[in-house]
């Protein structure tokens, strides 16, 4: 869990405890969002329709959640162990001209790389 946002909390499974199960993240929005009445409700998901992209120091690995590829997510989570500021970019179509418009654009702050190898559950 990374609470390093305060309008946000992102929660990665990164090392699935099952082979068989895939990588996911969900954000939710924390206590301090607007009036604190949206703390615990989700906001986005890897299962979420919403083109997403997710950025490591700068660096575009689009959304490597979706459509998961073992090698293209293996170099996802190097660049995540040793970087500072993930940022989350989620698009939404505009209702009238279908083109996709940022709506918005989520940093995160990151500490303990080494966290990422330790199993954990994984809900697909």
């Amino acid at each position: 869990m990374n609470c390093s946002n305060k309008d946000y909390h992102l929660f990665f499974s990164i090392t699935c405890e099952k082979a068989t199960d895939r990588p996911g993240f969900h954000i939710e929005f924390s206590n301090n969002y607007r009036d604190g009445s949206y703390g615990g409700i989700d906001f986005l998901s890897s299962n979420d329709d919403r083109e997403v992209q997710l950025l490591v120091d700068g660096k575009s690995f689009q959304n490597p959640f979706k459509n998961y590829e073992e090698t293209q997510f293996k170099k996802f989570t190097e660049a995540l162990r040793n970087a500072k500021i993930l940022t989350i970019q989620v698009y939404d179509h505009d209702d009238f001209t279908q083109e996709l418009k940022l709506n918005r654009s989520i940093d995160f702050k990151l500490e303990n790389g080494d966290l990422l190898d330790y199993p954990v559950q994984c809900n697909e």
